[in-house]
């Protein structure tokens, strides 16, 4: 083995030795989230840049910064770098799809063929960078890499970003696999709000300081539509009443607790530019409305509603006022109803 044979072989093994670490590092995270921050973090500090970012497409396709370390000193871009017009980096993905990376050792070298870039890029205080494409089923949807980095290691750059480039991917797809059962362990099914385990998690959430009102709803005679018209008719009932409740309360959090009962949670924080008397106003307010609304769609909901300003330790007080509330309400309904049997 000549000496330049061994010099690669030993720039290799290093190589592998500083993706094995930060392959450990990472790992000692169970959420994905966490570990890509990690692994950005390690990258910067041993390739010694001044930002090490991932970028990725949104629904648009158009670009977001997802992800971002930056060394002390180093003003943070995230922020500013969401929903990049397409064309921004239509070059790089060209590039990435044809199997190149991008490797700028001198910005200006991109002044007069791609000047939007370059004066983006210009006022980030970027004078290089490299960026790595991030493949899905062999089509480019995002890129990782680094700004400035030393021109001594630009070469060294590229070979560790391709190798762990492999490890990023595989942590962009854990996160995303951890979102999709997040989602269906909050979510309900059918009418797409948060269920009782995202209800609960959210009261949990809520400050001292904010005033809150519940809205409690129980959907009357949904048992009986089950019962003689079938399943399929009661939960056309109920995506009814989510698509009032959320034409009433398009900025609050609602959430189905089960069968036929759902909560809204309206918070003084929704509204920060009022004070909290003309929120509790606004509360009132939008509950007429929901009641209308009902009406006009010939829809019956009992209806139990509290508001407190600054509950603090009574939250949950407050919440089983709105539904003693609820159920005072159905009550009522069935007295005048002369129905004995609820349904």
């Amino acid at each position: 083995m000549d000496m330049l044979e061994r010099n690669k072989f030993l720039n290799y093994q290093h190589m592998e030795t500083l993706v094995n670490e930060g392959l450990r590092i990472a790992m000692s995270h169970v959420i994905a989230d966490d570990s890509l921050n990690v692994i950005l973090s390690y990258l910067g500090k041993v390739l010694k840049a001044d930002r090490v970012y991932i970028f990725e497409k949104n629904e648009r396709g158009n670009d977001d910064n997802t992800y971002e370390w930056v060394r002390e000193g180093v003003t943070e871009e995230k922020e500013n770098l969401q929903d990049l017009p397409a064309e921004f980096c239509s070059k790089w993905y060209q590039d990435f799809s044809e199997g190149k990376i991008t490797i700028i050792k001198d910005l200006e070298e991109i002044r007069e063929s791609d000047p939007l870039q370059y004066d983006t890029l210009k006022v980030q205080h970027v004078s290089s960078f490299i960026t790595v494409p991030l493949f899905e089923e062999g089509i480019p949807f995002g890129f990782y890499g680094v700004d400035n980095p030393p021109g001594d290691m630009l070469d060294y750059t590229v070979n560790l970003l391709q190798m762990m480039g492999y490890f990023v991917l595989a942590l962009l797809r854990q996160r995303n696999l951890q979102k999709d059962l997040l989602h269906l362990s909050y979510n309900d099914e059918l009418t797409r709000m948060g269920n009782r385990r995202f209800f609960m998690d959210t009261l949990t959430k809520l400050t001292v300081e904010e005033s809150v009102g519940f809205v409690y709803c129980d959907v009357t005679g949904l048992k009986r539509i089950n019962d003689t018209e079938g399943h399929q008719a009661g939960d056309k009932l109920l995506l009814q009443v989510a698509s009032v409740l959320k034409e009433v309360y398009p900025h609050e959090q609602m959430f189905r607790l089960g069968g036929d009962e759902f909560v809204v949670v309206f918070c003084s924080s929704d509204y920060e530019m009022f004070p909290p008397q003309i929120v509790q106003v606004m509360f009132q307010h939008k509950l007429s409305q929901l009641k209308e609304l009902l009406k006009e769609h010939q829809i019956t909901l009992a209806i139990g509603a509290a508001w407190k300003q600054n509950p603090g330790t009574q939250l949950m007080s407050l919440l089983a006022e709105a539904e003693r509330l609820m159920y005072e309400d159905k009550a009522e309904f069935y007295r005048i109803a002369k129905i004995t049997r609820r349904t």
